[in-house]
């Protein structure tokens, strides 16, 4: 047994959960996947688990003339509609190295078929292709990390890096083993990839827990997405995540959602905040506009601790930040007496009280005499999916997106 993953019975790797909910990559240095005293040729990949981690796994198995196969959490995904997804081979000014990019469309929940479709072109090109070293990036899933990872190893691709904006860039994959696990300055050949947008936002999405905190983010997402401004979305709550699998199971099975999501609760450590401030900060290397979904604090205590102790450090990288409320029980005074010991309070710009989570959606926004954007939202339900609810959110979101974007950094120094 090691650290980051065990090997069970029927040949399945699956990777373990870390006490701070996040492995370093260098964790894949000091104890790098083995598979030597095992005689077995196909293998699964499963488990909670980052990109870096997958394209790691599928990498050293292709190495050993394995075969393996993906299983990720969650439901499987119905849709065919590759419409707004992408997948390209790319060739760099320097003729050893190349990069792979996929982008699936942040409201496509695709079959694997599809994904397959997507990706075989592209496939097909790195297979033409003679390179010695590849760099696996863009928004896809583990499953697709780790096809790129095993078909690059296969044409004798001697580096394999992942570059996500959540871990940056990481060696996944090195022939002699001497560079595995670090994080590389990025070179030459990968700076049309690199560029830097002129300013940066983080927006961040607080309340108290159950009050439609993640509905509303993914929702937000969705928008940014529509109106065609890149960026990404972070789930913050590195105790007690939301993914996207555990909204869809939701609305079909709230029971069984429920005990997947107790399963991977930790506790708060403060190096898993310190974590995840690292994650908030290197968005910015990538994004104009990036959300944060971010955790209602400890509310087993009496009064709440809505900014526990170190929790600070997360709440200190986002720009403004967008409250959501249960109307009949306002926490903005909560909040604002959280947050005003570290000098944070003036940047909750936007108050939304929830209002009938199971009725018909709709939002109604105006700003005060203070500057503060004040709304009524309705139909903030788990069963609601973000591009049912942003066209109905469409006109309050028109109002409130270019307050917030008065909030970005030019520079990326703090406020």
């Amino acid at each position: 047994m090691s650290d980051w993953y065990t090997i069970t019975e029927g040949n399945q790797i699956e990777f373990q959960k870390s006490k701070d909910r996040y492995w370093a990559p260098e964790t894949i240095r000091i104890n790098p996947l083995s598979i030597q005293s095992y005689p077995a040729t196909d293998w699964i990949i499963t488990g909670w688990g980052p990109m870096w981690m997958y394209a790691h796994a599928a990498a050293t198995l292709a190495a050993a003339n394995c075969k393996s196969q993906v299983r990720l959490g969650g439901t499987t995904g119905t849709s065919e509609n590759l419409a707004n997804s992408r997948c390209r081979f790319h060739p760099t000014c320097d003729p050893r190295c190349a990069v792979f990019e996929m982008d699936f469309a942040q409201e496509a929940h695709l079959t694997d078929a599809a994904i397959e479709r997507l990706m075989d072109p592209a496939l097909s090109e790195l297979c033409r292709y003679k390179v010695d070293k590849l760099c696996i990036t863009g928004r896809a899933n583990g499953k697709a990390y780790a096809a790129v990872a095993a078909k690059a190893v296969e044409n004798q691709v001697r580096i394999i890096q992942c570059l996500t904006p959540a871990d940056g860039q990481v060696i996944v994959y090195d022939a002699d083993g001497s560079s595995l696990g670090e994080r590389p300055e990025p070179e030459s050949w990968l700076t049309p990839y690199l560029t830097a947008p002129k300013s940066t936002l983080i927006v961040g999405i607080i309340g108290d827990p159950n009050c439609g905190k993640s509905v509303f983010s993914l929702a937000l997402n969705h928008y940014r997405g529509a109106i065609k401004c890149q960026g990404w979305r972070l789930d913050c709550d590195g105790a007690s995540p939301t993914p996207d699998w555990y909204l869809s199971l939701s609305e079909k099975d709230p029971a069984q959602a429920k005990s997947a999501r107790e399963a991977v609760k930790l506790s708060w450590t403060s190096d898993m905040e310190d974590l995840i401030a690292e994650k908030i900060i290197r968005l910015r290397q990538f994004f104009a506009v990036a959300i944060a979904d971010l955790p209602g604090g400890n509310h087993t205590k009496t009064p709440p601790e809505r900014v526990p102790n170190h929790r600070e450090v997360m709440m200190r990288e986002v720009d403004v930040f967008i409250l959501i409320e249960r109307a009949n029980e306002s926490s903005e005074l909560a909040w604002r007496t959280a947050l005003a010991p570290h000098r944070l309070d003036h940047r909750i710009r936007v108050v939304l009280s929830s209002v009938d989570p199971n009725g018909t959606p709709s939002l109604e926004v105006c700003e005060d005499h203070k500057g503060i954007w004040r709304g009524i939202i309705r139909g903030l339900d788990r069963a609601k999916k973000p591009d049912e609810l942003v066209p109905v959110f469409q006109n309050g979101l028109n109002q409130i997106w270019p307050a917030l974007l008065r909030h970005s950094r030019s520079d990326g120094a703090g406020q």
